[in-house]
């Protein structure tokens, strides 16, 4: 054998493995895991009262992430684990802002001393929570909070 063919045998030997290595590239299941943990601290945080668009994609996501893992299609299901993740972390922090806004709200109320504009602001976080805007949702919340908070310390 010539220097050449062999040069040429070697540069085939090495992308043949190339091509072998890059089809096992490993399955997910870190990602995976993390996606489904965050999905649960989102649920359990009350993010299926306070923020159930946003975890239904994370949920959503979770699944096709499962589906394309199930096809060996592993960078997909990595994308898709990564996008539920993070989804499910947006969705745990509205619902814990918006239901820490809503029991101040509601204990102001109860004392009798909660202002229109506190109960504005509330409802203004739930909406933009409806509409996705995690960063909007999650300031009014804790405006509404606040605000809810100084009403019953003005009231005593």
């Amino acid at each position: 054998m010539t220097m050449s063919m062999v040069d040429r045998a070697f540069r085939t030997f090495l992308f043949s493995l190339l091509i072998v290595l890059a089809a096992c590239a490993a399955a997910p299941t870190q990602e995976m895991s993390d996606a489904r943990q965050a999905v649960k601290a989102a649920q359990e945080a009350g993010a299926v009262l306070h923020a159930p668009e946003l975890l239904k994609a994370a949920e959503d996501q979770l699944d096709r992430a499962g589906t394309e893992l199930h096809r060996h299609d592993y960078r997909s299901a990595k994308q898709g684990a990564v996008a539920a993740k993070s989804n499910a972390f947006d969705a745990q922090e509205m619902a814990l802002a918006i239901g820490a806004a809503a029991a101040a709200v509601e204990q102001a109320s109860a004392a009798g001393v909660l202002s229109a504009e506190t109960n504005e602001l509330l409802q203004q976080s739930r909406l933009a929570a409806s509409n996705g805007d995690v960063q909007l949702a999650v300031r009014l919340a804790n405006e509404a909070r606040n605000m809810a908070e100084q009403d019953m310390r003005l009231a005593k």
